[in-house]
């Protein structure tokens, strides 16, 4: 695996070099556990603390919930995505900073940052993950020394991402099924189109290691947005259930081809070599949020976190521009699952996908992803 380079100038990231992972271990393993002295003094954040990411919007929303407690934010712009984590420390003498940055204690897998600030903003950082950092003060002199380790965990109800150019982005990971398990942060993301992403937003999709582009509007130019890198796949797909567009029913329920591109959708779902992933139509609602649901509903999240994380799209801009279509298109969804056989949502939801064609194998891979 190879790791990025990055550096800060004056606040800003760009990408600079790849690095072969041993080089960066060896640099690593030829670093005492134990720094000979701490050179720098933290200001931000306090070590063995606890940062909340979340902006205040998605804040109030978690912790006042009732059902359509989204529409009291409906209109205000794109405030779906989740702050970011600024490190801060004070050094004396120093010429440029190089950060590390890891899960892992030993920094086997780390992250390093140059910059000239003592400062180092974070971001697509994983809910409720130890993060370790360090710091090598460098000198006018060349003399180089690092600091002690420090740890910090950040908490955050929804990971949702920046992609520069790209609305209504997030990480489909974090939500609990009725066994107790956690959907995955990390694997499947859900967003609006892709065709403004900018530059700054390719590095960033990049850097989340996205492989896949699923793309549920049907034909479109084979090359995705985000690079030639990135497999394209294309679909016309579902919206919800008992959806009308002029003599075609595309819904879920509707005409065979919807319900067919469905069961393929799934199929993509169920290969491990797509991911990690990003699936997306227009505005990342509508066809988006069907699939979003049948993926959790099959993984056994309970039909009430459902519908709340398809609230989170009307905290992005682009998702408030058909204001008829709101929680009652998610509700009918749900109402359809409940309709099919089975002892519970996740049963009823599993029955439905194999009814279409989507193979018990394929439903235990897609929860084997997913759940781990």
């Amino acid at each position: 695996m190879k790791k990025i380079t990055k550096t800060i100038v004056a606040g800003t990231l760009a990408f600079i070099s790849v690095i072969g992972a041993g080089a960066a271990k060896t640099e690593f393993n030829a670093v005492a556990e134990d720094p000979v002295a701490d050179v720098i003094t933290v200001v931000s954040p306090a070590n063995k603390s606890v940062v909340s990411a979340d902006n205040e919007f998605i804040a109030d929303f978690f912790e006042n919930y009732t059902p359509d407690y989204s529409s009291k934010f409906y209109g205000l712009g794109e405030n779906l995505p989740m702050n970011g984590t600024k490190l801060e420390w004070t050094s004396e003498g120093a010429k440029y900073y190089i950060v590390y940055v890891d899960s892992s204690a030993d920094f086997s897998s780390a992250e390093k940052y140059t910059t000239v600030k003592p400062e180092l903003t974070l971001d697509y950082l994983i809910p409720n993950v130890d993060y370790f950092w360090k710091v090598k003060v460098v000198k006018d002199s060349g003399e180089q020394t690092f600091s002690r380790v420090y740890n910090f965990k950040m908490q955050a109800y929804v990971r949702s991402i920046k992609i520069d150019g790209v609305s209504n982005v997030r990480d489909l990971g974090g939500s609990v099924t009725s066994d107790g398990k956690t959907v995955k942060y990390g694997i499947v993301y859900r967003s609006a189109q892709l065709e403004g992403v900018t530059e700054k937003g390719k590095l960033q999709a990049k850097r989340l290691g996205i492989k896949t582009d699923l793309d549920l509007r049907g034909e479109f130019d084979e090359l995705s947005p985000l690079g030639e890198s990135v497999k394209r796949i294309n679909y016309s797909a579902p919206w919800y259930v008992d959806e009308k567009n002029g003599d075609e029913n595309t819904g879920l329920n509707g005409d065979q081809k919807y319900v067919q591109a469905f069961k393929e959708e799934m199929k993509t779902c169920a290969d491990p070599a797509n991911y990690p992933m990003i699936f997306h139509c227009s505005i990342g609602r509508d066809r988006t949020g069907t699939l979003a649901a049948m993926l959790l509903a099959v993984c056994g999240v309970e039909r009430a976190d459902i519908i709340r994380e398809y609230e989170l799209s009307w905290f992005s801009e682009i998702a408030c521009n058909n204001p008829h279509i709101k929680i009652s298109a998610i509700t009918k969804l749900c109402n359809f699952i409940e309709s099919q056989d089975g002892a519970d949502f996740k049963e009823k939801a599993t029955n439905f996908c194999l009814s279409i064609g989507v193979t018990q194998n394929e439903i235990e891979s897609i929860r084997s992803i997913l759940l781990g």
